[in-house]
């Protein structure tokens, strides 16, 4: 049944356009709302807006198992995805009013100028703003579900990212439809430009001992290996942090590092403070 009323409904339509054909006023109107159409999405911040919130929310929720400055990065891009927004949204309404008092944007001057000074300006603060820093973010996890997680929102955000750079560039010479549509799906097809690492190194101004960290990272690792279980189960980041910052070389200053429980002791604490020990007489700490 609705198969036939959506015939006959198609069937309406085609003969009612038949009848009444559109005339020059209406296909004006219909190139200009789609002209504004794609320059307000070209100017649109908000997908990004939700994706980073999205990428603070998995971040929060996973705190206490990912390390890294991405979470610090996320809440310094955010306030400026939020002027950029301000900023679009009082540019489109004067987009809007050129557009519907001086015509179609292709042969419109003023508004050509206007656009082009707009795709520089978000252009550069894209780039200064939330390309380079995003791109010098890092993160780590034991988790393999928590690192999907963040890995896929970031996909989707350099993807985003990518293109809309693409579309700005475009645009700072001149606006074109053909043009601009041409671009946005090229840019679509091809791998973004801000390709996530596949080994993150996490370094930070609270870790005064980087070389050891690493090192117990091997050692967790070999560990893993070879009792066939995951890196957390030897120990969580946190405790490599921790023990690799406050250098403990006792069993009782071991013991004392939250995350270190007597059981993890008596089987790791040997192995783990001859590391220590090693790398403090090798830097001569001791």
């Amino acid at each position: 049944t609705k198969g036939i009323i959506c015939d006959r409904q198609v069937i309406s339509f085609n003969r009612n356009i038949e009848e009444n054909p559109p005339g020059n006023k209406e296909l004006s109107e219909s190139k200009l709302e789609y002209q504004l159409y794609l320059l307000t999405e070209l100017y649109n911040y908000k997908l990004l807006a939700y994706q980073f919130n999205r990428c603070k929310k998995i971040l929060n929720e996973n705190k206490t198992v990912v390390e890294g400055n991405l979470t610090e990065t996320t809440d310094k891009i955010l306030p400026a995805i939020s002027e950029l927004i301000t900023v679009s949204g009082k540019f489109i309404k004067q987009v809007r009013h050129l557009l519907f008092t001086e015509g179609d944007a292709e042969n419109n001057s003023q508004l050509q100028e206007r656009i082009k000074k707009a795709s520089q300006y978000f252009k550069e603060k894209t780039e200064q703003q939330i390309v380079a820093p995003l791109d010098a973010a890092a993160f780590e996890t034991d988790n393999k579900t928590v690192r999907k997680s963040i890995k896929d929102i970031l996909s989707k955000i350099n993807e985003e990212l990518f293109i809309k750079t693409e579309c700005l560039n475009e645009t700072i010479h001149r606006f074109r439809v053909y043009d601009y549509l041409d671009v946005r799906a090229k840019a679509s097809l091809k791998p973004a430009r801000i390709k996530l690492k596949k080994k993150v190194e996490v370094t930070d101004s609270t870790l005064k001992h980087p070389e050891l960290y690493k090192k117990l990272q091997e050692w967790r690792k070999l560990v893993a290996t070879e009792e066939d279980v995951p890196f957390y189960f030897v120990a969580h980041q946190k405790l490599l942090r921790q023990i690799s910052i406050l250098l403990p070389t006792t069993e009782k200053q071991l013991k004392a590092i939250k995350g270190m429980g007597s059981k993890k002791l008596k089987k790791y604490g040997k192995e783990i403070l001859d590391i220590v020990l090693e790398y403090c007489e090798e830097k001569k700490i001791l």
